[in-house]
């Protein structure tokens, strides 16, 4: 894609960046001379966090096409599990940051949220006077 996108692009990368995607690979996108933004695309109750579900039956799925399976999560393993996915986001936000990268997070798929999600990093690149010549 190198060829097909000028110098100063934006390239926004969106995922939900549950697998780490290598630095380097990042790295390789910057040096092309795109301005690169990973965009965080994560449930705020399931993947940033953790429901109260100790004690509940829950059917879960795989994701391999497996056969779903019947669980019950004790009060420990939740909060264990929203601990982890806590500290997960935190520590991608900060590896984007020390990447040099200014990453977006969207925590709610309606229009006015993704709206203010993008103008409020738009509106902190200017306050810190990237994106400006």
């Amino acid at each position: 894609m190198r060829s097909a996108l000028p110098i100063g692009s934006f390239v926004f990368v969106l995922s939900d960046f549950i697998t780490t995607t290598p630095p380097e690979l990042w790295g390789q996108a910057v040096g092309n001379g795109w301005d690169v933004v990973p965009v965080i695309v994560q449930d705020p109750v399931w993947e940033q966090s953790f429901p109260e579900i100790d004690g509940v039956l829950m059917s879960i799925g795989d994701a391999r096409g497996a056969s779903p399976r019947h669980v019950r999560l004790a009060a420990s393993e939740v909060a264990e599990r929203r601990r982890f996915n806590s500290t997960r986001l935190e520590l991608l936000q900060r590896d984007f940051v020390r990447l040099g990268l200014d990453p977006v997070l969207i925590s709610d798929d309606a229009d006015h949220a993704v709206h203010a999600a993008l103008l409020a990093w738009a509106q902190a690149r200017l306050g810190a006077g990237r994106g400006t010549q």
